[in-house]
């Protein structure tokens, strides 16, 4: 094995061994982004046990005061239609219809996935509709109850969504926000049944405050302050010690209109 010389962040390294000159590079920055996502999935996985209704006991929790529910996108190739093992030569990207497929994981009530077609955006606006349509199907489990009796509606729900820009978006913000203003939970107040994609984007315009400084922050929440206004605070992480910034920041600037979203007309055919 030779040795050689490299660099690391533009610093000279002593001539080392190639087994070494690895462990130089890993030790330092990889342990530390392991020992992150550790913690990070520990704390997800937490979340988790504390709305389970088995689960919360060993925890001392009160599994009813909370949610969970766990939202992710799959890669568009595998979800379009006609689904081939092995794509003959003679067929084209056009040959195919793309289906976009949004997968669900809500703590006590089950597995879902929420499809729609290539003539309607796969953006933030289909992602306010899958976690609208989530936050359905809790009412309904906590209303069903145990068959005889109702179960409390939560007081807090998590939302666990990949660290990506429409994941944290200036829709999904003002969304979340517009929730805990209407304590979306609270008895009587119920969501709006979904069949069709509402256009979330279009009744939410003008009446959320823009936010720059989460682009860089993995853990937000948005609650109501002692003045009865909702507000959000963040962090770099949710194992962070301090939620940002000291004074939350207001998400709402006005109500969006009583009547609720419209439904997306459809661009196109589908054939």
């Amino acid at each position: 094995m030779e040795a050689h010389n490299s660099k690391v962040t533009g610093r000279k390294m002593a001539t080392c061994h190639c087994a070494e000159y690895l462990l130089c590079l890993y030790n330092g920055p990889l342990n530390k982004h392991l020992a992150i996502a550790r913690a990070e999935r520990a704390k997800f996985y937490e979340h988790g046990r504390k709305s389970n209704m088995t689960k919360s006991i060993g925890m001392n929790k009160t599994w009813w005061k909370y949610a969970s529910v766990i939202i992710d996108g799959m890669t568009q190739w595998t979800t379009r239609l006609p689904h081939f093992r092995r794509i003959p030569k003679h067929l084209d990207k056009k040959d195919f219809l793309d289906v976009h497929n949004m997968g669900s994981m809500i703590e006590n009530v089950g597995r879902f996935m929420d499809f729609n077609y290539a003539n309607f955006k796969d953006d933030a606006n289909f992602l306010v509709n899958v976690l609208h349509r989530d936050i359905l199907r809790i009412q309904e489990h906590r209303r069903n109850g145990d068959g005889e009796n109702p179960y409390p509606m939560p007081e807090v729900l998590y939302v666990q969504l990949d660290n990506v820009s429409t994941n944290k978006s200036k829709l999904m913000i003002a969304y979340a926000a517009w929730l805990v203003a209407h304590d979306c939970f609270t008895d009587g107040v119920t969501c709006e049944h979904i069949e069709k994609i509402y256009d979330f984007a279009s009744w939410m315009s003008g009446h959320a405050i823009d936010c720059h400084e989460i682009s860089k922050q993995q853990a937000v929440k948005s609650f109501k302050d002692a003045n009865d206004e909702v507000v959000m605070q963040h962090k770099q992480y949710f194992t962070s010690p301090i939620w940002l910034p000291e004074t939350p920041l207001p998400r709402l600037k006005s109500e969006p209109p009583a009547v609720g979203p419209r439904w997306l007309p459809c661009p196109a055919a589908i054939h």
